[in-house]
């Protein structure tokens, strides 16, 4: 008999404070492809908490990784570095000058957005949003008392599940959009 939800993917969520029906929820959203957010102030594991996430999509999946500079073992483990698809470097300024990298980048099953400007994340979400793109598993910087209506926002537009991180490695809560 398979469990449902693997022991192993219970415990790394067990690890960050999760509960049975949130460590559930959160593995339902991954499996059915859901757009998930990682939200946190600096410091708190938004980009680990990403790593363990793409860990638990099905290993056939290749992925786009968006971020800012070169990818290393911080940001993804080397077992799902195999996976890897295509990588956008934000900081280069050919990124900026045409929407055609993310056109190309859509060909893959699922994305992941890590460490980008908050403009950024707006103007990714919208051209993800207009392509019908789903299993985005993204992180945000959310600066307590300022980021509120972003997040907001971004959930509204296209994300079905936003994690909110207390502490370095704490899931403080999670929010659930209705469409899940």
């Amino acid at each position: 008999m398979v469990d449902k939800y693997p022991k192993d993917q219970l415990e790394i969520l067990y690890q960050w404070g999760a509960n049975q029906e949130i460590s559930e929820i959160i593995i339902d959203c991954i499996r059915n492809k859901r757009n998930i957010l990682v939200a946190a102030d600096m410091g708190r594991g938004k980009t680990l908490l990403l790593k363990e996430l793409i860990s638990m999509t099905a290993q056939e999946e290749k992925f786009a990784y968006v971020g800012r500079g070169a990818i290393t073992e911080y940001e993804i483990y080397p077992s799902d570095l195999v996976r890897l698809a295509t990588t956008l470097d934000l900081s280069t300024k050919s990124f900026y000058y045409s929407s055609n990298p993310l056109k190309q980048a859509c060909k893959n099953h699922f994305f992941v957005i890590d460490d980008v400007q908050r403009e950024h994340m707006i103007n990714i979400v919208e051209y993800l949003k207009d392509l019908s793109m789903q299993g985005t598993i993204a992180s945000c910087l959310h600066l307590k008392g300022h980021d509120e209506n972003l997040i907001l926002d971004l959930q509204v537009k296209y994300f079905d599940l936003i994690i909110h991180l207390e502490e370095y490695q704490l899931i403080k809560e999670i929010s659930l959009l209705g469409r899940y």
